[in-house]
């Protein structure tokens, strides 16, 4: 049997570590999550946010992480609601 896929010399790569950052200073995944929302999401909204809408953003991510394989997918799903966004 052969495998072919593709090899990360370092795992995880530069571009999941520039999405996912400073993971281990945080000791509750909720606190990590909303931090990566606070940074994320007025980067690609382009705008301030508000606290609702994180709240919102938050509360998806609740929902959607018990049905995921991890907090990466989780997180995932969220920031592509957030980029196919109007806003």
């Amino acid at each position: 049997m052969e495998i072919i896929a593709p090899y990360q010399a370092d795992w995880p790569p530069a571009s999941h570590q520039r999405v996912f950052f400073d993971r281990h200073a945080f000791k509750e995944e909720a606190l990590y999550v909303r931090h990566l929302l606070e940074h994320w999401m007025p980067k690609m909204w382009r705008r301030a946010i508000s606290e609702a809408e994180l709240d919102r953003k938050l509360a998806l991510y609740e929902a959607i992480r018990p049905t995921t394989s991890g907090l990466e997918e989780a997180v995932v799903e969220v920031l592509a609601t957030v980029l196919s966004s109007p806003n």
